[in-house]
């Protein structure tokens, strides 16, 4: 039995789910992930692996990603790891969080938690919290799941129905305000669409569209809006998770003037502004394609571009510019 079979014939008792993610690991984040486990076995220490490597695993793609969660002081776990481990630790005292640097793998480490979000978009005030809050504040009920490693035998934490919604292929928020609270939930939604082949359900679907509606992505910073696309570049169906951002409208909720429809020659129009797509501009250059001069800029500006993005929207512009001048001196 495969694991997406195991996940659509026993959602909710998938056989060795430690096996499941060990599966799904190589080279240096099976030995992190082995040592952590091995660590909170000796010491008795209530450590979850959550989040998105236990959907993956389950669902057959590799993990790349480890997130880690404790039910106490995240800080001080992870210095003391990193000691025994040999990595740098870099802390986020205000988030209770801390990322684990060892040779090629980040590994974040997390104190269970409850978050408070003071104004629709702001960061969340975060507070410690056991295991169980911390998993009903998560963005989807498929990221809603947690391992405990420090049990023998240990069975998937799943107080949300995530295995189940996994099973049907199901993107579903927890609770009515989530893409208010964090409307960043509206991109990761559309991506996980399209790198799943899932759908939203009904309830999800009408508030994903009530949140676009009401502009809350207005409420994000150029920053936050921007790395939101730099995800978006670095998925495999990119152009699709565009095609769909434009469709709900969520394009045009960051810029009324921006629109997409993936023009036949995005390659050999990167080859033409000298900038061979190495970082994912492709689409970058799909969505610049028909802006005026302050719209390049205004788009520029909302997002906070640094140069290299700038420069690839101004040089999409100045190539559109010449093409019209070749055209009408044909005409």
């Amino acid at each position: 039995m495969d694991l997406q079979e195991a996940v659509t014939q026993d959602p909710h008792n998938i056989l060795e789910p430690t096996e499941s993610v060990e599966r799904s690991l190589t080279g240096s984040y099976l030995w992190v992930f082995r040592e952590f486990r091995r660590w909170s076995i000796e010491e008795n220490l209530p450590v979850y692996l959550v989040g998105g490597a236990i959907r993956d695993a389950l669902l057959g793609y590799p993990v790349t990603d480890l997130d880690f969660s404790v039910e106490g002081d995240a800080v001080d776990l992870a210095n003391t790891l990193a000691s025994k481990m040999g990595a740098n630790v870099i802390s986020h005292s205000r988030f209770h969080t801390a990322t684990l640097i060892l040779n090629d793998v980040k590994v974040d480490l997390a104190s269970a938690r409850t978050e408070r979000y003071p104004h629709p978009g702001d960061l969340p005030v975060v507070g410690m919290g056991p295991m169980s809050e911390d998993l009903q504040r998560r963005d989807f009920t498929i990221n809603a799941l947690a391992l405990p490693l420090w049990q023998d035998d240990p069975s998937i934490l799943d107080l949300c129905n995530g295995l189940h919604d996994l099973r049907i292929g199901n993107i579903r928020v927890l609770h009515n305000c989530s893409f208010i609270d964090d409307p960043t939930r509206l991109f990761r939604a559309v991506r996980y669409e399209q790198r799943f082949g899932f759908t939203m359900d009904s309830r999800t679907e009408e508030l994903f569209n009530s949140a676009v509606q009401s502009h809350c992505v207005d409420l994000l910073s150029g920053d936050r809006v921007r790395h939101e696309f730099e995800r978006i570049f670095s998925e495999i169906k990119k152009y699709l998770v565009l095609s769909r951002l434009s469709a709900t409208g969520l394009l045009k909720s960051v810029m009324e003037c921006l629109e997409f429809s993936r023009p036949a020659n995005t390659d050999s129009r990167m080859d033409s502004i000298g900038a061979p797509d190495k970082r994912g501009f492709g689409p970058l250059v799909s969505v610049s394609c028909g802006l005026s001069g302050n719209e390049r800029a205004s788009f520029i500006n909302r997002l906070n571009m640094p140069r290299d993005w700038a420069s690839v929207v101004n040089d999409v512009g100045l190539l559109e510019s010449c093409s019209n001048s070749l055209l009408r001196s044909d005409i």
